[in-house]
């Protein structure tokens, strides 16, 4: 009985030293990995709204409060950005403009 004892409390010491031996080594650093790229996402709107067609500005006074003091292509841009979440370019509203100026 009294070598049985002693037997575990031996093995019990030996599992405590192991275990702290174990954990007083020092883990392998583990370098996080980054992320791929996204692909690249287009940040001009080259078409119309979702309803379609483009707000209509022909008619305001460029430069005023109507048009928050913007001139009329750059508030047409800000209305598309605002509706779509993309923006047009400048290119596209000036020639919506001149479509919406001869109608």
């Amino acid at each position: 009985m009294r070598k049985i004892t002693s037997s575990l409390a031996g093995l019990a010491l030996l599992v405590a030293v192991l275990a702290v031996a174990a954990s007083a080594q020092n883990p392998i650093p583990v370098t996080p990995q980054p992320y791929p790229p996204a692909p690249p996402v287009p940040n001009f709107y080259y078409g119309p709204t979702v309803e379609g067609v483009f707000p209509y500005v022909a008619s305001l006074t460029p430069y005023s409060a109507e048009t928050n003091n913007m001139s009329l292509e750059g508030y047409l841009r800000a209305l598309v950005f605002q509706r779509t979440g993309k923006w047009m370019s400048l290119a596209d509203a000036e020639r919506v403009l001149r479509m919406q100026r001869s109608q």
